[in-house]
């Protein structure tokens, strides 16, 4: 074979295949006999990875998969090295089947001397004078490798050979699924006789048939005997559309020898017209189908197929529809000229999360197959066009949308602001999916916005806006801070506006401030007066930025009172509205842990990083910012007297050690000297004139804003860094090189979700808004017991731990009830029973994968491997497998709070489960962040522990950011984008790891030390 020069020097051997043969059939249960076998890996699995030099060979069901897709599709070459294992031992193999079977003795002479001579060769030994000894050459040399890949004891049968002892020489081979016969394979694929124990390297070997491999394994029984009883198309197949029947073939469904096409019998007439060829002929529609525009017609056909029923109807039409077979022509069209699919040596891969498939998944739509409201034609192609200014003369048409005119919109897109679309389109389904007519311009507006302006809508959203008009009214205060003065000064506006907003999203979401309330401060914020070009209204919201000091005095008339009744420092209030301490009195949860007491306090640990870092950003104090404001009002008062001057100049003077003023430029804009106007007031107001007094004043209220800019961003800043001791922070606070505004650019970016830029100097800043900060810093939430090295196995790749760390900020306690807890585990543990069941009826098991969204090459291997071990079979569904099996009975909110960030996916800063759908069907760019949005695992494994170490399900959050990283660091991954392993990795934590997380979070976390009955402050 290719590669292995020995064996075509030992091709003459005499090969034994007797006991190899009568290894090659394996019982099956009933349903799976005539399509399933078993292949036989000469060594193992383990060694063929090994051999490979390749990882994730934990499981021998689902190894070969894996291989395919590394050794075939993410490197260029074949697997030469793997391939010569393969051959070494089964030629070894062979030989050994030839000595006798309770053993052997090495002796100088006679016939068992020949035979252990013949074996000896094979395994790249030499027989000297009646001692066994390394034979020379790099071939000997790698035939013995081999054999320790494989696991075979080589060196220690040497040793007890020579010294005269009897050994049974036994060489293992490992069992795997093989769909369809090794003589279909043989006559159909390879074309040629193969000896079985010679099989997985010819399927291996040959990227063909290595592609024909993983496409049948996601077939069910009825279509995989459809094609054992049809050799000629399974040649068809291999021999011109292997690579795209492996990605998409799993489609490809046969009742009764029937074709089942997505959308059913009725959608008969729209495939016939788009392959070009009726479906009743089975082997012509399916050749056609895999050839049609390099495998476009596949990628299109695998989409619909595995979409919900309205949304096939969606993508479709329906028959009552008379232009239906039209528009799917044009739908179609999206697909057949996409940019986002490629082939990588012959493979057809996804090379863009926002592709025409990930659009039909995420659009919402009713039952009837309608795209949800806001669904006016006349909107969406004004928003499409990008002018806000249209908005205005918008006009409503009953022309819907339908499906080819939004995938192809959303794909004529650059590719990198797909994503901002499509998230348009999600938020206003969110947002308004009941908007009226009247509600038009205002929706028009907010959506149209929504690419430069999506990190303040998607605050807003989550701080509850509801309204068109208020997003509307947001939007245009966000713009007029740019309106008519230096971007110097409108930084400094945006700065404190968005600090505002960071707080009160934060105080929503951990329930401090309802929703309600927090809608009514967000429209107040959105009126404050401007302070426009001389003579214009201060009323008028068009006339530029906001007046001097107004944000100081908002948020001492209407956040800070509405956020602590009491008299608490205004960054101490704050500190408790974000962390959750200033929630209403509940009943206290105290549990005992290791012999100590602690009560559950959520808050806790958030205020103890907060002020942590806070002390390490040295950065101005909100307090002190504000207590300038106040001096620069009072001083300003034309009706102050002699006394109060002096009180406030004593304040000033009181101020002025603690604040660090040593800085020229803020957010990337140079400012005036701060430490020079502080000093020049403190030494000259007590003396000066009613005028003058005025001047310095109108100065100090202008630095208060400066100081109070600087103070809520970084506050923002350190809400949004998860770690204390993060490198982030090493550097010193990082929240003043904050770019709001771009060096090029439109300047609304400053209103863009914040993204993480390299500066001309090398220095990584953030660029954009300050809301949804941790979207940045989403990997500095990720906690790690052990700093030990995971050594250099494959690993998620930056972007998907980034994803990872964005779900771990997101995953909210506020949201979770035990309740909600114990009834994913009772469905989980009811998914594990009813799983056992459909492995026993493989026809009700592929049903159950298309309603539920199973992968279809999981339920292959979990037949296969039901044969032999019911309970190992029952693993190779995951965790969120066995809920959606199981079927849990509860609100979807409630179930979405134990879900994963899907932001990349949708656009939105929520958490979702993922339902629905395998792992296949969103499967998009390796590294683009999709991973972790369909892995809620972590979430449902945490779920499983907590309930059962009778611990609160509030514990979760915390106890996962622990969980994530020991997931991804032990999963024994193919490939980086290799989500079974992680998934299984999740589903394998140990209990006494989880042992261990809830022991870290008593040293800094929700656990508060409790003595006396007293609660004791954290360190």
């Amino acid at each position: 074979m290719a590669g292995s020069s020995w064996w075509c020097a030992l091709g003459a051997l005499p090969l034994v295949l007797v006991l190899i043969g009568a290894l090659t059939a394996g019982a099956a249960t009933p349903g799976t006999a005539s399509v399933v076998s078993d292949l036989l890996v000469p060594g193992g699995v383990a060694g063929l990875f090994r051999a490979a030099d390749m990882p994730g060979a934990s499981d021998p069901t689902t190894a070969l998969l894996a291989f395919v897709r590394v050794a075939h599709v993410l490197r260029a070459k074949p697997p030469f090295q793997a391939l010569a294992y393969l051959d070494a031992v089964a030629l070894a193999q062979s030989a050994a089947a030839a000595l006798p079977p309770h053993g052997v003795a090495l002796t100088p002479s006679g016939t068992v001397a020949e035979v252990v001579h013949t074996w000896a060769s094979s395994s790249g030994l030499v027989v000297v004078g009646g001692s066994l000894q390394a034979a020379p050459g790099p071939d000997a040399a790698g035939r013995r490798q081999a054999l320790e890949w494989a696991g075979v004891p080589l060196a220690d049968w040497i040793k007890r050979l020579n010294a005269g002892e009897t050994v049974r020489v036994e060489i293992p081979s490992e069992r795997v699924p093989l769909p369809l016969s090794p003589e279909i394979w043989a006559s159909a694929i390879v074309h040629r006789p193969v000896p079985p124990e010679q099989l997985a390297a010819a399927i291996l070997g040959d990227r063909r048939a290595a592609f024909m491999y993983h496409g049948l394994m996601a077939l069910d029984d009825e279509t995989l005997a459809f094609f054992g009883n049809h050799p000629s198309l399974l040649s068809a197949v291999a021999d011109k559309s292997a690579a795209v029947f492996a990605e998409w073939g799993r489609s490809i469904r046969l009742r009764n020898e029937h074709l089942v096409v997505p959308g059913g019998d009725n959608a008969a007439p729209v495939w016939q017209a788009l392959i070009g060829r009726e479906p009743t002929d089975v082997d012509g529609f399916i050749r056609d189908l895999l050839a049609r525009d390099g495998g476009r017609a596949a990628f299109f056909y695998d989409t619909v197929a595995h979409l919900e029923t309205p949304r096939q109807a969606f993508a479709l039409g329906t028959g009552a529809d008379a232009d239906q077979i039209n528009r799917a022509r044009a739908l179609y069209g999206s697909f057949a000229r996409s940019r986002s699919v490629e082939s990588l040596n012959g493979w057809q891969v996804v090379r863009h999360p926002v592709n025409p498939a990930a659009v039909l998944i995420q659009i919402r739509v009713d039952d009837t197959g309608r795209m949800a409201g806001p669904s006016w034609r006349s909107l969406w192609e004004t928003v499409f066009g990008g002018l806000p200014q249209a908005c205005a003369s918008a006009r409503v048409n009953a022309a819907p949308i339908d499906a080819a005119w939004l995938v192809d919109r959303i794909e004529r897109e650059r590719p990198e602001r797909r994503a901002e679309w499509l998230g348009a389109v999600t938020f206003a389904q969110r947002m308004f999916p009941t908007a009226g007519l009247a509600d038009l311009p205002a929706v028009c507006e907010a959506v149209t916005s929504f690419p430069r302006n999506n990190g303040l809508l998607l605050t807003l959203e989550r701080i509850g806006l509801d309204r068109p008009a208020d997003y509307a009214t947001a939007l245009r205060f966000a713009s007029r801070s740019w309106a008519g003065f230096d971007r110097g000064a409108a930084v400094v506006d945006t700065a404190q506006v968005q600090g505002v907003l960071a707080i009160l999203e934060r105080a929503v979401t951990t329930g401090v401030l309802e929703k309600s309330r927090a809608h009514a401060s967000a429209m107040s914020l959105f009126a404050l007066p401007s302070r426009g070009p001389a003579g214009a209204s201060a009323s008028d919201p068009a006339t530029g930025g906001l007046a001097v000091g107004a944000v100081g005095r908002w948020m001492r008339s209407t956040l800070l009172p509405q956020l602590c009744s009491d008299k608490t420092p205004a960054e101490a209030c704050l500190v408790r509205a974000v962390s959750g301490q200033g929630l209403p009195a509940a009943p206290a949860i105290v549990l005992s842990w290791e012999d100590q007491r602690y009560r559950v306090d959520l808050g806790a640990a958030t205020a103890v990083r907060l002020e942590r870092i806070r002390v390490i950003q040295k950065s101005t104090r909100i307090d002190d910012a504000l207590t300038l404001q106040d001096v620069a009002v009072a001083l300003a008062d034309p009706r102050a007297g002699a006394d109060e001057i002096q009180r406030q100049v004593a304040t000033l003077n009181a101020l002025a050690p603690g604040l660090r003023l040593e800085f020229d430029g803020l957010f990337g804009h140079p400012i005036p000297a701060l430490r020079a106007t502080l000093d020049d007031a403190r030494q000259s107001l007590a003396h000066a004139d009613a005028r003058t007094r005025g001047e310095k004043a109108t100065r100090l209220l202008t630095m208060s804003d400066v100081l109070l800019a600087d103070a809520l961003v970084s506050f923002a800043y350190a809400g949004a860094i998860g770690d204390p001791d993060d490198s982030i922070l090493m550097g010193g606070d990082p929240s003043r090189r904050h770019l709001f505004d771009a060096t090029a650019g439109p300047a609304l970016d400053a209103w863009h979700l914040p993204e993480e830029v390299r500066m001309p100097d090398k220095s990584w800043v953030i660029q954009g808004s300050v809301l949804a900060l941790r979207t940045v810093y989403s990997q500095s939430w990720v906690r790690r017991l052990s700093v030990q090295d995971p050594g250099t196995r494959p690993r998620p790749d930056p972007q998907d731990v980034r994803a990872f760390g964005e779900t771990v900020t997101a995953f909210s306690p506020f949201r979770l009830s035990d309740a909600t807890r114990d009834g994913i585990v009772a469905a989980i543990r009811r998914g594990r029973t009813r799983a056992a069941e459909l492995l026993t009826t493989p026809p009700a098991l592929w049903q159950r994968a298309v309603s539920v969204g199973l992968s279809e090459w999981r339920c292959r291997a979990a037949l296969w491997l039901v044969r032999t071990d019911q309970v190992r079979a029952v693993t190779l569904f995951s965790l969120t497998d066995l809920l959606r099996i199981g079927e849990p009975d509860l609100p979807r909110a409630e179930l979405d709070g134990w879900g994963v960030a899907t932001r990349t996916l949708d656009g939105s800063l929520s958490v979702r489960l993922p339902d629905g759908h395998a792992w296949e069907d969103v499967q998009g760019p390796r590294g683009a962040g999709v991973l972790p949005t369909q892995l809620a695992d972590v979430h449902l494994r945490v779920a499983e522990a907590l309930a059962a170490l009778g611990l609160p399900a509030a514990l979760s959050p915390d106890v996962a950011a622990y969980a994530v990283w020991d997931a991804i660091t032990s999963a024994d991954m193919a490939h980086p984008d290799d989500w079974w392993a992680v998934a299984r990795a999740a589903a394998a934590l140990p209990d006494d790891r989880f042992l261990d997380y809830v022991s870290a979070l008593t040293a800094i976390g929700p656990l508060v030390p409790v003595a006396n009955g007293a609660a004791i402050r954290l360190p």
